[in-house]
């Protein structure tokens, strides 16, 4: 039997719940460790994430919270710098443009259609 992973690195946001989901990671959870070791060494992490729909978009917030072991570049002495990030996005989900539409020429300004405009509601 397969277990499903509580917090998953990948999350298919067509598959989020209608009133949404919270996700959270830290180095004890372990799920991100080697992705992020590279970048925060050892430091501990948090990283509290808010997925919900907002209309035909998603609505993403979240905090991140670790530390980062720098060097002083005008002493060389070894720092630690604290991270607390806020991250508040809109992920607009919308199908491909074909090569052949207007927006994947190279030269859009002069084959501008200028019958009305063009706009992705959320």
């Amino acid at each position: 039997m397969t277990r499903k992973i509580e917090n998953p690195k990948l999350i298919t946001l067509t598959d989020l719940p209608d009133k949404g989901k919270d996700y959270d990671y830290s180095n004890h959870s372990r799920e991100l460790n080697n992705d992020l070791t590279d970048i925060i060494g050892e430091n501990p992490y948090h990283i509290h994430l808010e997925l919900s729909h907002l209309g035909n978009a998603f609505h993403a917030t979240g905090s991140i919270k670790t530390s980062l072991s720098r060097e002083c570049s005008r002493c060389g002495t070894d720092l630690m710098l604290p991270m607390d990030l806020h991250i508040q996005e809109i992920i607009v989900v919308h199908p491909e443009l074909s090569r052949s539409s207007k927006n994947a020429r190279v030269n859009n300004v002069s084959e501008l259609d200028s019958t009305g405009p063009d706009s992705i509601s959320l």
